[in-house]
């Protein structure tokens, strides 16, 4: 309840602080429920910065790709185009490694291990 303090500091009604709580309290559990789909989806989801270093590296992730996320957070997602491959991508930004490939999975495939 410290978060809602300057609630009490405003001298807000007791009837607006519970709504505030319980507001805060659903998007909370609203926020938790998405944070665990993105995490457990069979679909790989990363992302990146805009220099291309991988900053989320999910499950589905780590089975389509066959690295955990310990192995790759922090590391280009250039990573991700296996060797010979390049050529492949012709909209490849040399900067992040892929310019978007989120329209489609035809791209996303494991890497040899």
């Amino acid at each position: 309840m410290g978060d809602l303090k300057h609630l009490r500091e405003k001298k807000v009604p007791l009837r607006s602080r519970k709504a505030s709580t319980s507001v805060t309290r659903e998007m909370m559990e609203k926020q938790f429920l998405l944070a665990r789909i993105v995490e457990t989806a069979d679909d790989a989801i990363i992302t990146k910065t805009s220099k291309g270093i991988i900053t989320f590296w999910n499950a589905g992730a780590a089975k389509i790709y066959g690295y955990l996320a310990d192995e790759v957070l922090g590391k280009p997602i250039s990573l991700l185009i296996p060797p010979g491959h390049a050529d492949e991508f012709p909209e490849r930004d040399p900067a992040s490694g892929f310019r978007d490939l989120s329209a489609t999975g035809a791209a996303a495939r494991p890497l040899p291990r």
